[in-house]
């Protein structure tokens, strides 16, 4: 198989990952909103659950957990912040 055609395979599974990423963001802000009446945003046990669970399937498919660690722990901080934010605007509006 040709550089060209690698590289065509490798931006196929980017396009993948940005997508799926986008999913992702759509979840999380439902996630937000059902959040909005409880107290914490931030379920520590629910992100070692997943870490367990993503570094476990890193393990399996030969990543280096390291590297899955790191982008999910990046991941929960951005959402969090996310999730921050619409609770956020949604205090601001109900104090209208």
């Amino acid at each position: 198989m040709g550089l060209d055609k690698l590289r065509a395979e490798i931006d196929q599974i980017d396009n993948q990952i940005v997508y799926l990423l986008g999913e992702r963001v759509k979840l999380v802000q439902r996630v937000g909103e059902l959040k909005l009446n409880r107290r914490g945003i931030k379920d520590a046990n629910r992100e070692e659950q997943i870490l367990r669970r993503v570094t476990r399937m890193a393990e399996k498919q030969g990543v280096s957990p390291l590297l899955v660690e790191r982008i999910f722990r990046l991941m929960f901080r951005y959402f969090i912040n996310q999730q921050r934010k619409i609770c956020q605007e949604y205090a601001t509006a109900q104090s209208k």
